[in-house]
């Protein structure tokens, strides 16, 4: 598994919110989550488009890339610029965990019983979606936390945001559920450097 060579333009989180299967009702009720998965995908991407995904899926069996449809009533997207991306970090992770599997006994230990374990070797959704991006001792955020975190980023950030980017948060963008459904042309997402 590794980042195709074509043109990142910023990079989207979709979180799962569809009722799913029983297992999916348990990790929203274990982790007091509205979400209960999530996947990176390294363009900008929009509600009822099919776009390449990665994450690692109970359901896949572990760490995967694969092609899925972001169906409005099953997803909520989250946006942020280029300066979040280390494609350097991404290829790496993707290579060195293509095929690992899904970290149960992580999810349980870290978020079940908050005792903060996890494998080292193995993945479940939002530690592999916040790896990818290099945020610090992954394993401790659950879908839900996670996107509050990049709520937080893309509002915090918002100043370093291209002007022309169809995606930058605008003022007083809540942070609830589903806060970036923003639609229209795909622009790239760069960071401007601080007052320029």
């Amino acid at each position: 598994m590794k980042l195709s060579h074509c043109a990142i333009d910023g990079l989207t989180f979709a979180f799962y919110k569809a009722r799913g299967d029983f297992q999916n009702k348990l990790v929203r009720w274990s982790t007091r989550s509205h979400y209960s998965h999530c996947e990176v995908i390294f363009s900008l991407a929009e509600l009822e488009q099919t776009v390449l995904c990665h994450s690692s899926s109970s359901r896949d069996g572990g760490v995967r890339s694969k092609d899925v449809y972001l169906h409005p009533d099953h997803w909520d997207l989250v946006h942020l610029p280029l300066c979040f991306f280390d494609p350097e970090r991404a290829d790496r992770l993707l290579t060195e965990s293509a095929g690992a599997r899904y970290d149960y006994p992580g999810i349980l230990l870290s978020h079940v019983f908050s005792l903060n374990r996890h494998s080292e070797s193995r993945w479940f959704c939002s530690e592999f979606c916040a790896a990818l991006i290099g945020i610090p001792n992954p394993h401790t955020y659950s879908p839900q936390a996670l996107y509050d975190l990049l709520i937080y980023l893309r509002i915090e950030t918002a100043a370093l945001w291209a002007d022309d980017c169809q995606q930058k948060p605008v003022a007083g963008e809540a942070s609830g559920k589903g806060a970036d459904k923003v639609s229209g042309k795909k622009q790239a997402c760069g960071c401007q450097a601080k007052g320029a």
